[in-house]
């Protein structure tokens, strides 16, 4: 998982919470700071407050983790000017143009043909289902005129391929919604 939210499981007093947990926030990321619910955190994207109000999390995904500039996690007490978050305050400082043009580009890949596979799946599957993910990406930024106006952008093209992905259907119809199918 390639989530900037991540990073945050790195630091002490962070704890992840299991897939489990009837908790749901947006962005796949959920986690308690300090023993706090999840929905104690406060995101923000460059100062600005991004939080889901309904669910938790972060409202603006950052789809291309390229975009970002550093990401400061407050855990302790925090200064009044956040206020409404008794776990942590997340601010995600993103990239911006600058007098020089400067970019990155990135590949990354993901397939069955470069994983492990345990002993388990190896009994239970001979041959590895079929995968490959590809994410490319790249960032430009620079002038528009110099020491006034700067631009920056982002492009990210992410697939995902694989065996039996998608929707599924639990059963066929019977012989009766097989007709009404038919004559619809």
């Amino acid at each position: 998982n390639r989530n900037i939210l991540n990073l945050a499981l790195q630091i002490p007093g962070v704890s992840q919470l299991s897939s489990g947990n009837s908790s749901f926030t947006s962005g796949g990321v959920s986690f308690s700071v300090n023993g706090m619910r999840t929905r104690s955190n406060n995101f923000m994207i460059d100062g600005q407050d991004s939080n889901n109000a309904s669910i938790g999390g972060l409202v603006q995904e950052i789809n291309n983790p390229d975009t970002v500039a550093e990401m400061r996690i407050v855990t302790n007490q925090f200064a009044a000017e956040y206020g409404r978050a008794a776990g942590s305050v997340v601010n995600i400082v993103t990239k911006s143009g600058t007098n020089d043009f400067h970019g990155s580009t990135y590949w990354f890949y993901n397939g069955n043909k470069l994983n492990a596979r345990s002993n388990l799946d190896k009994r239970n599957f001979p041959r590895a289902p079929w995968r490959v993910e590809n994410q490319f990406a790249g960032t430009l930024g620079g002038p528009i005129r110099r020491d006034k106006t700067f631009f920056f952008g982002s492009l990210l093209r992410w697939t995902d391929r694989r065996f039996a992905s998608g929707t599924a259907i639990g059963a066929a119809p019977t012989a009766e919604g097989q007709a009404i199918l038919r004559n619809a």
